[in-house]
């Protein structure tokens, strides 16, 4: 039986007060939750003749809304770490000297919400990836058939989290042995890790629930992190994978400790290809956290040919003539195909064509695996945000100081 519409009445009516220790009224229980992230972007609105928008960050004040005690600066490099007794429904607040701009999040009590690659523009606040670690809770109701848990964090009279489940999921008890939702139960208490929706409804699309665990610890500097999701991008020499689970981008640091396998056994960076759907853990590490450090990887099979791959990447070369661009993404290099059916706008959704995209845009969108897996993704979507819509300031992207442009 479906059930969503009554889920999403009771996630409306949860409880959202907290008493002046940061817990909800009546539990004497203090949180200690984290919110980390790191800012890749800035639309300054200003455009300098002959600019490559290679700027670094202007300075980045983040803070709570009504929580005098929660407010940082984020380092040179963008990133930053807000911790305190805090939980619910909060307001992060993101000031440059050109504007301030908020974003709504709900934290659950004594957990982590990392945003990954963010791009701050006077209009609202885009990152690549949102993430909610150590959610630890109580199962409210369950529905395995519709894909939907109602969990309520640990405080008795705490918020209500609506918790998305699909085949990306895997169920496990604390000590890692494999289970299914139907071990899942009204009263059973249970870990999150998984996506959050942080654009739209806010949900949270588990990646991994464990069943009867221990409460986690307060927020450490580095966490463990499970990741999934299809190869997007890939660099063997500078050992970064970025992996695109439909809902968010990740990006991954291969090492020498990293374990790389497959259904043969061992592999190598350069046995992977774009489309092959991989299952992963890593560190991510809060106070530097837009790349996880793989310590596992599997590959798990192949999407086909002409299946969608999310793209993203500032502009290093484009050649409007082969309809070709080079995009650099995280330690990353991506060859884009733009074809006659590629539909290209602004973000205000003005259209575009090839001859208004320019070395140094910023470009989002989805493209279709080639034939093999090799070659040039094939553009669907791509929206840029173009010099005439301000000047993007980033703390990296690549060798912008020698772009390229052929037209």
């Amino acid at each position: 039986m479906k059930r969503l519409g009554f889920l999403v009445v009771l996630v409306s009516a949860a409880c959202m007060s907290c008493a002046t220790d940061g817990g909800p009224v009546g539990t004497g229980i203090s949180s200690t939750s984290a919110i980390s992230g790191n800012v890749v972007g800035v639309q300054t609105n200003v455009v300098s003749a002959g600019s490559t928008s290679s700027a670094a960050l202007p300075p980045i004040q983040v803070s709570i809304d009504g929580l005098s005690e929660a407010h940082t600066i984020a380092d040179s490099s963008g990133n930053f770490v807000l911790s305190g007794s805090f939980a619910g429904p909060v307001t992060v607040r993101f000031t440059v000297p050109q504007f301030q701009v908020t974003q709504p999040l709900d934290v659950p009590a004594d957990s982590v919400v990392v945003l990954q690659d963010i791009e701050l523009r006077a209009d609202g606040v885009v990152a690549q990836a949102a993430r909610q670690l150590n959610f630890f809770g109580t199962v409210d109701l369950v529905d395995c058939a519709d894909g939907t848990l109602l969990v309520h964090e640990r405080q008795s009279d705490g918020t209500q989290y609506l918790v998305r489940v699909d085949d990306q999921t895997s169920f496990v008890d604390a000590a890692g042995v494999a289970q299914s939702c139907a071990a899942v139960g009204v009263g059973s208490i249970v870990t999150v890790e998984g996506a959050i929706a942080y654009a739209t409804d806010r949900t949270i699309t588990a990646l991994v629930v464990t069943l009867t665990p221990k409460p986690p610890p307060p927020p450490q500097q580095q966490i463990q992190v499970p990741f999934s999701g299809a190869v997007a991008a890939v660099d063997c020499t500078a050992g970064v994978v970025v992996v695109d689970d439909s809902v968010q981008r990740t990006t991954a640091q291969l090492t020498a400790q990293t374990r790389l396998s497959g259904a043969s056994g061992m592999l190598g960076c350069q046995d992977l290809r774009l489309g092959d759907r991989v299952r992963g853990v890593g560190r991510l590490t809060l106070r530097t956290p837009g790349v996880i450090t793989a310590t596992q990887i599997t590959v798990a099979g192949q999407l086909g040919a002409g299946q969608w791959l999310r793209l993203a990447g500032f502009v290093t070369t484009i050649d409007c003539t082969d309809g070709l661009l080079e995009l650099h993404d995280d330690g990353t290099t991506l060859d884009v195909q733009l074809l006659p059916t590629t539909v290209i706008t602004a973000r205000g959704g003005q259209t575009l064509t090839c001859a208004d995209i320019h070395p140094g845009d910023r470009v989002t969108g989805v493209g279709r695996i080639p034939p093999g897996a090799a070659g040039a993704l094939g553009a669907v979507q791509v929206v840029v945000t173009t010099d005439e819509q301000g000047a993007l300031s980033r703390a990296h992207g690549g060798p912008f100081g020698q772009l390229d442009v052929t037209d």
